[in-house]
């Protein structure tokens, strides 16, 4: 199990991904997407070329407020 942040995770995601990657994230947060999300993206591999992965998020923690808190994602 690994912990990633944002800057982390934006170095490996296709540039034009990213977008989409961000919104999912922001609107899992705050409510506005259905949990768990699904995603077709492209990720960098060790030799630098790009390859499709279904990447997988869902809300994992939520705060006393019962909002999002913390999020964990899958890729395969």
């Amino acid at each position: 199990l690994y912990t990633f942040s944002i800057e982390d995770i934006s170095e490996l995601i296709y540039p034009n991904d990213l977008e989409q990657v961000l919104k999912s994230i922001k609107d899992l947060a705050i409510g506005n997407e259905v949990d768990p999300v699904k995603k077709d993206i492209r990720l960098k591999i060790k030799n630098g070329k790009w390859k499709w992965f279904t990447f997988h998020m869902a809300s994992f923690t939520k705060n006393k407020k019962n909002r999002v808190a913390e999020i964990i994602g899958t890729v395969e």
